[in-house]
């Protein structure tokens, strides 16, 4: 999405996938916001690497 907010541009996206309470102490955000495109384009890779690897850690754990 993209709007304003305090007279300033804002870019932001919201995860299509539950963001449980142990994803967010893990460091997945249930909302970006950043100034422009570029600086949300890697915001957005480093969430989308953080939740699979928690869940890539959480099947490991489960399946042991």
């Amino acid at each position: 999405m993209r709007g304003r907010e305090n007279g300033a541009e804002v870019w932001g996206a919201i995860p299509r996938f539950t963001i449980t309470k142990p994803m967010q102490a893990a460091g997945v955000k249930p909302v970006l916001r950043a100034p422009d495109c570029h600086t949300l384009a890697p915001a957005l890779s480093q969430q989308q690497h953080l939740a699979h690897m928690f869940r890539a850690t959480t099947r490991a754990m489960h399946t042991t």
